[in-house]
């Protein structure tokens, strides 16, 4: 990816093999920055499970805040995943590399934008769908303006490095969701049980269950939404006792 160059003099995307033959250019951007096909593209490109390539622009798209994007390998089938600066506590202007996640989703931090005006940790699946903010920068002494993307910690928690801190000289940063809790488990007249949980919305959780404390079960993933989230186990009238424990999926 070039931040500068091209036909519209907005960058390009690029081709060559590793000896430095065949180059050639797959995406001008900036011939119709309305469009969706944000100028400037300052991240790299990074190839996803699916085989095609993602990347961001910090500027252009439909709202003029710049774009996450994914395209294949030859230049064909670009298309837009997202525009930023979609109501008021979107992130604006992505400037470090994306990062796909165990979950398949796609990570990254918008240096500006958020609800405090100070950058945002998002997520958005493969497909456009699904896109969210998780985490809001303040400008109250912590971190902000992450000019860096995140990467995937061993523990399922994404880390990275922002401006700000307690010295104005920078941060390292590591963001997880909080642990889920029951809020009810509750038995219906089929003699299932409901069981309500709570968690950080945009968060994938699973809930396990077992007969005996020490041989565990997977029943579910549940995307939480709202921050409340309900299951269903239609499973428990051949039991005869039944327990339940929950933790983050990344």
């Amino acid at each position: 990816m070039e931040e500068m160059g091209g036909s519209a003099e907005d960058g390009t995307l690029d081709r060559l093999n590793t000896n430095g033959a065949d180059y050639v250019v797959l995406r001008n951007f900036g011939a119709n920055p309305q469009d969706g096909f944000g100028p400037n593209p300052q991240a790299g490109l990074v190839q996803g499970n699916d085989g095609s390539l993602y990347g961001a622009t910090s500027a252009g798209g439909s709202n003029f805040y710049g774009t996450v994007f994914k395209m294949s390998t030859n230049g064909a089938n670009y298309a837009v995943l997202h525009s930023f600066g979609q109501g008021p506590i979107d992130g604006t202007s992505c400037e470090g590399r994306l990062a796909q996640g165990r979950d398949g989703a796609w990570y990254g931090t918008a240096v500006g934008g958020g609800a405090c005006n100070a950058g945002t940790v998002f997520r958005v699946n493969a497909d456009g769908t699904g896109y969210a903010v998780l985490y809001n920068f303040a400008t109250n002494g912590g971190a902000q303006l992450p000019y860096a993307g995140v990467v995937q910690g061993a523990d399922g928690a994404w880390c990275g490095t922002a401006a700000g801190g307690s010295y104005g000289d920078g941060v390292v940063f590591r963001l997880a969701p909080v642990p889920p809790q029951f809020t009810s488990v509750a038995q219906l007249p089929d003699s299932s049980f409901q069981l309500s949980l709570s968690g950080a919305s945009n968060f994938t959780y699973r809930v396990d269950a077992s007969a005996d404390l020490v041989n565990w079960v997977a029943l579910t993933n549940l995307f939480n939404v709202s921050g409340a989230m309900q299951f269903v186990d239609r499973s428990a009238p051949r039991f005869a006792q039944r327990f339940y424990r929950a933790a983050w999926a990344p």
